[in-house]
């Protein structure tokens, strides 16, 4: 009786073993190592493209968390994605689409840790963009014909502020290595706001 009860024993064990190991061999998914490009990064997480029968979607990444985060499928000139940047744990793009009232710009920030994403409109395009480890981007935002070029900024928690308008240079803004303070130019004149 005691060597039927070893060999039930045993048996069991490698019952639990096989669905261990068939647990296992199940791949979870995970951000693309092969077949795609980056199109911006740091050490810690990034945006890649993953082109796959004619199709060019986006992705972010954060490498230590390894699920990636659908962003858009760039799809000209119905979808175009632009002025891609990472901070990890944070990372941003513009989105650029065309809808029944024309085109609309989107200003996108993620999270990549809980996979967020607040997104503010941006009526005239986006020309500039930066973006801080501490959850906040920035942009230019060129303005419908005869409206001034706007500095914005945006948290993580999707609040949009307006930093400064006029003739503000494309090109000029700029964030500090700390990423507390945003730079840009207007009227040939340096000017600085609190990120």
């Amino acid at each position: 009786m005691s060597s039927r009860l070893t060999v039930i024993a045993a048996g069991a064990v490698l019952l639990v073993a096989g669905g261990s190991a068939q647990a296992g061999t199940r791949k979870a998914p995970h951000c693309a190592r092969s077949g795609a490009r980056d199109v911006a990064a740091d050490a810690r997480g990034r945006i890649y493209e993953l082109r796959t029968h004619g199709l060019a979607p986006w992705y972010a990444c954060l490498r230590s968390r390894d699920r990636p985060l659908f962003i858009d499928e760039s799809s000209p000139p119905e979808s175009v994605l632009s002025l891609p940047a990472v901070a990890s744990p944070f990372a941003a793009v513009v989105i650029d689409k065309l809808s029944t009232n024309g085109p609309v710009s989107e200003v996108n920030l993620i999270d990549m840790r809980s996979g967020g994403i607040p997104t503010a409109l941006a009526p005239g395009g986006v020309s500039d963009l930066v973006l801080t480890k501490h959850g906040v981007v920035a942009w230019i935002q060129a303005g419908d014909p005869g409206v001034p070029r706007s500095v914005r900024r945006m948290d993580r928690h999707g609040d949009v502020a307006q930093l400064d308008s006029g003739d503000i240079a494309a090109g000029s803004l700029a964030v500090s290595p700390d990423g507390r303070h945003l730079y840009w130019t207007r009227e040939g004149v340096a000017r600085t706001a609190a990120a």
